[in-house]
């Protein structure tokens, strides 16, 4: 009989599909979707994985059929361990017990010592462990009590202990039962060996459903389990358990395997199904995703676990490309548990999918990778003439771009960008390129623009002729509404007013840089939503608009939803205390800001933090360079130079200057005098509520009454020139003058304040030199031995420096609200502003003022 496939008349006996299985001459069944004995129907017999792991190998069971070298090898071994009498699970807990109880009773100094300071346990939890009989020391060569054999793992014939000194770590059951034991040798080689007895003719490790035995970690008093977590190693997963259970996390259960991240299937689905639990969470290990054979493991784990029902998150601290992170029991032994973000399993088994790709590129010839994140490109000879290699190369470097390498390319003798490579293939290849990627059609465009628009804005040499009067009011007498063509785009000094140019979808960068060439500083995109303008704006470089860096500024910066901006844009960190992690209705997670009451799950990066919100809002910035506040605090060099629990503010901002496109909120972008801003190019990405260009400052009347008391014992003189307005401000705010429905506004407010004196100026610099916080006092707890705090050692000033708390304290209590000033400014229209008397929850003075920065942002070059 020829081999025979599976059709409508002729379904597969296995999966009883309809299409791909067949059946060979031998009656051997291939299908192409069953793995395993427990996906054979009654009858029939699992044999072999077919090759590449593509479906199974099945036979009848009555049948006789030929087998291969690899299938009469499997049966053999199934064979062989039937023959053995593998012992039910009560009864390997039984004997196992009665080994525990009395040949390995107790844990020796040397591994108790080991479990305490390599492993970080408590003297207090290892004598737990020890009496729970988790953890003995094994001791080889000692007899087995009486009745107990080779039928269980780890007894000779002889009834005498097997295996290598060290000690054992037991794999437990959900219900407590031990299934199995691992030596930990304390080796480099080898470092963990199952208790066997296969080699003296008994019987190996496998429970009776032919797996390895888990290692499931369940606390003993545990009422109920809401989370699994899964992980490598028998040792890894046990200190894993303890670590969460230290911190009160008894409703966390383990399970950790021996076996490479491969659990076995039928062992896993059992134990999930006792647990009862909806959420399970798979700690890789460090560089799980760089290796493809782990990678594969923990793959199959996901599916079959999203197969069970289950809802799976993948932990992710960094560690998944990278083998120098920590491993999840170090991470938890560190108290670090804060790192870990919960990951979508969609997110993982995306990541490995393009590790995956990556592996498969690296072994082209054409590429070579350089360093860790950096990949050259040596293309053949003559490929820029061979559009569809072009082509391939192009796919392959965006594969690369996705997963963060940065790729060169070498071509006669010359490191170029990929772009600049392709720029040199003939016009028809890049037309071909440009039609079917996006990306490369919008850079195409604007190079075939650039060579038709250079020589129009480009400055001629000589004067030229001046144009008459009717070509200039022909000039500025634009239409409102522009329908965009290349290179024909209006000057900034040809028209009054600036034009609305209505582009096609793909132009947006070229319309920007022709703008830009033309003269316009200031371009406002009322694109409607959905035509990419944040995706092409993450897409942009600076180069491409003739600056050193690009901003993304947006209200949002630290939790970004576009992909693009996101992966270019370095983001700028906030000073902070602490942060919480918080989740969408979707289910991805966020960073915000915790509510009062609310302990932070992250490290902030500046223990000082709330010393300068304290200053916001007695509207003082100080949020400078050369501010105080750091200048005398302990940490200032550690916070220049690392980052670490309640420090590093100052290093994290000086790395993320050093990018070329940097996302922030307009409020954590450097200060004006710390910064060139001359060189940068800015996107405002939701304008109309990233940008509040206007400050207000609240003042009650006890804040009058503070700064009439201090100009009444240091100058009177100006308290009488100032009686009048400090009357009838108090009558506004104490109901004495009736207030309008809506407050008086600006205008009513001027009608009702006396004319500003004739000396303001000099009144200002006295309200100046009187009123303004002397910061010095409080923060330089030295300065009364003749030395300045900031001077000191780190030592010293954290000897002799008050507690953030004292100096909160200090700044609330002795620290007047700086609204005088700028209220005299606006009143004698020296500072642009208004004023403003209002009850919303208390009768109140507003000033409202330009907010310097922000304007400065606004009016400099950005787009």
């Amino acid at each position: 009989m020829k081999r025979q496939y599976t059709s409508k008349g002729f379904p597969c006996p296995i999966c009883n599909k309809t299409h791909g299985c067949a059946i060979r001459e031998n009656s051997l069944i291939e299908c192409l979707r069953s793995f395993s004995q427990h996906d054979a129907p009654a009858g029939y017999r699992f044999i072999a994985l077919l090759r590449n792991d593509m479906g199974g190998l099945f036979a009848s069971v009555d049948s006789n059929a030929y087998l291969t070298t690899e299938s009469k090898r499997d049966t053999r071994r199934q064979h062989y361990v039937k023959q053995k009498n593998l012992l039910s699970i009560p009864e390997r807990d039984r004997d196992f017990r009665s080994i525990l109880q009395e040949c390995t009773k107790t844990l020796s100094l040397q591994h108790s010592s080991h479990l305490h300071e390599d492993r970080q346990l408590t003297i207090k939890e290892i004598n737990w462990l020890e009496a729970l009989g988790w953890v003995r020391t094994w001791k080889p060569g000692t007899y087995a009590p009486d009745g107990i054999h080779s039928t269980l793992p780890g007894v000779s014939m002889t009834g005498k202990l097997l295996g290598m000194p060290g000690f054992v770590i037991t794999a437990l059951s959900p219900d407590g039962h031990i299934t199995g034991m691992q030596i930990a040798t304390l080796r480099n080689k080898p470092k963990y060996v199952w208790l066997s007895s296969n080699k003296d003719g008994g019987n190996g490790p496998q429970l009776p459903n032919e797996e390895l035995p888990l290692f499931c970690w369940k606390h003993p008093n545990a009422k109920k389990i809401k989370t699994v977590i899964l992980c490598e190693g028998a040792l890894k997963s046990l200190l894993v358990a303890m670590f969460l259970w230290r911190q009160g996390r008894t409703d966390i259960a383990v399970i950790g395997t021996a076996g490479a991240a491969r659990y076995g299937k039928k062992t896993l689905k059992d134990y999930l199904k006792q647990f009862r639990v909806k959420e399970i969470r798979l700690m890789p290990d460090a560089g799980a995703i760089d290796n493809p054979l782990i990678t594969k493991a923990n793959e199959a784990t996901i599916y079959s676990c999203q197969k069970w029902r289950y809802r799976v998150s993948v932990g992710c601290w960094g560690q998944w490309h990278n083998k120098k992170h920590s491993d999840i029991d170090e991470l938890l032994a560190a108290n670090r548990q804060n790192e870990i973000q919960l990951q979508t399993s969609g997110i993982f088994l995306l990541k490995c999918h393009q590790a995956n790709q990556i592996r498969k590129l690296l072994k082209l010839k054409c590429f070579h990778q350089i360093s860790d994140k950096q990949v050259e490109l040596r293309p053949e000879s003559n490929v820029i003439n061979n559009s569809k290699a072009v082509h391939s190369y192009y796919q392959n470097i965006q594969t690369f771009r996705k997963s963060d390498y940065k790729v060169v390319v070498t071509w006669e003798n010359t490191t170029l960008r990929p772009e600049d490579f392709f720029a040199l293939c003939p016009e028809s290849i890049q037309k071909h390129l440009a039609q079917s990627e996006r990306e490369w059609g919008m850079l195409y465009k604007l190079k075939l623009w650039l060579r038709r628009t250079i020589e129009r804005y480009r400055p001629k040499k000589g004067f030229g002729e001046s144009p008459t009067e009717k070509e200039r009011n022909k000039a500025k007498n634009l239409p409102e509404f522009i329908n965009y063509k290349p290179g024909k785009l209006p000057a900034i000094d040809a028209c009054v007013h600036p034009p609305k140019i209505i582009f096609k979808q793909g132009q947006r960068w070229q319309v920007l840089k022709e703008a830009i060439a033309a003269g316009w500083k200031h371009i406002l995109d009322k694109s409607p939503t959905g035509t990419f303008k944040s995706h092409d704006a993450g897409l942009a470089t600076p180069m491409a608009f003739g600056v050193e860096k690009l901003w993304y500024f947006t209200s949002h910066a630290r939790n970004i939803t576009t992909q693009t901006v996101e992966q270019n844009y370095a983001y700028m960190d906030v000073r902070n205390d602490g942060m919480v992690w918080d989740t969408t209705p979707s289910g991805k997670k966020y960073l915000r800001w915790p509510v009062q009451g609310e302990k932070a799950s992250t490290h902030g990066n500046c223990h000082r933090s709330k010393i300068f919100a304290v200053a916001r809002e007695k509207n003082i910035d100080i949020d400078g360079v050369n501010n105080p506040i750091c200048a005398t605090c302990h940490l200032k060099e550690a916070c220049s130079s690392a980052y670490g629990k309640g420090f590093g503010h100052r290093s994290l901002r000086r790395e993320t200057l050093k990018h070329d496109r940097i996302r922030a909120h307009p409020d954590s972008a450097p200060q004006i005098e710390d910064y060139q801003w001359e060189n940068c190019g800015n996107f405002w990405d939701e304008v109309m509520r990233t940008v509040q260009p206007i400050s207000c400052v609240a003042t009650q009347l006890s804040d009058i009454d503070r700064v009439v008391a201090e100009l009444s014992i240091y100058y009177p003189e100006v308290n009488a020139q100032l009686i009048n307005l400090w009357m009838i401000l108090r009558q506004c705010l104490n109901g004495e003058i009736k207030q309008p429905l809506h407050g008086w506004n600006d205008a009513a407010v001027r009608e009702l304040l006396p004319e500003p004196p004739d000396n303001l100026d000099e009144i200002i610099g006295i309200a100046t030199e009187t009123l303004y916080p002397k910061l010095e006092e409080i923060l330089n707890t030295t300065s009364e031995y003749g030395s300045s705090l900031a001077d000191l050692p780190s030592k010293i000033r954290k000897r002799f420096g008050d507690k953030t708390s004292e100096i909160i304290e200090k700044f609330k209590q002795d620290i007047i609200l700086n609204w005088f000033i700028p209220f005299l400014q606006v009143w004698g229209k020296q500072r642009n502003g208004a004023l403003r008397i209002e009850k919303v929850n208390y009768l109140s003075t507003l000033v409202t003022s330009a907010t310097a920065k922000l304007l400065h942002l606004l009016l400099g070059t950005f787009i």
